[in-house]
């Protein structure tokens, strides 16, 4: 799994210009909530199932959200 969140990480990073922050640590299992911001543009949150370990704010889209699912 660790790969696969390396791999995930690689492609907000290359992909988005406003990941705000990343923070990676090792787990086994985590998810991805959705969400929109004052100006109404939508973001995900990634978490680890037990604690928040990681945040990514991007801008939704069909291609990052089709990435996302082979992760989860």
């Amino acid at each position: 799994m660790e790969n696969s969140l390396s791999v995930l990480i690689g492609y907000l990073n290359q992909n988005y210009q406003d990941v705000s922050e990343i923070k990676s640590k090792s787990s086994q299992m985590f998810s991805v909530l959705f969400s929109r911001d004052k100006e109404g543009r939508e973001k995900f949150h990634i978490f680890y199932i037990l604690s928040i370990k990681i945040k990514a704010y991007v801008k939704f889209s069909l291609k990052a959200y089709l990435c996302l699912k082979q992760f989860l």
